[in-house]
């Protein structure tokens, strides 16, 4: 296991759909940076920032995603909106845990956890759909 590497991004993790997945490795790259942050002993200090940084390109990649879903007619786009709604919300929870406790490591656990739930999990219910609207033009 590369110890250098929080989350290995790897091609079994690609949906095929060219933006979400360059969207997703740009997530997996700023885990992995915290990460590298916390190995180096700066943890406490960076995370606010990355936890910032983190909370916005989310916020751009739901919009992307959602759109892309409304424009496949995905059936469960609400449903998965709502997903992404509650999980911004966690993370917003977690920053003002993390701004009183200073846990570098929770922040991680969570990142990753949603990781393997929600784009493992839930996204590739999405994902026929929206790859046949992309094949139909």
């Amino acid at each position: 296991m590369n110890e250098s590497l929080f989350i290995i991004w790897g091609e079994e993790d690609a949906l095929g759909i060219p933006l979400i997945d360059e969207q997703h490795r740009g997530i997996v790259s700023m885990i992995n940076t915290l990460y590298y942050f916390m190995k180096r002993g700066d943890g406490e200090r960076e995370q606010l920032r990355m936890l910032e940084m983190l909370e916005h390109f989310f916020t751009i990649h739901f919009i992307v995603e959602e759109e892309l879903m409304e424009a496949a007619g995905y059936e469960e786009r609400k449903a998965h909106a709502e997903a992404h709604e509650r999980f911004l919300k966690e993370l917003r929870e977690l920053r003002a845990s993390i701004e009183r406790f200073n846990e570098p490591l929770e922040l991680l656990k969570s990142l990753k956890g949603w990781w393997l739930d929600h784009i493992k999990g839930e996204d590739l219910k999405y994902v026929p759909s929206v790859r046949k609207w992309m094949e139909e033009g």
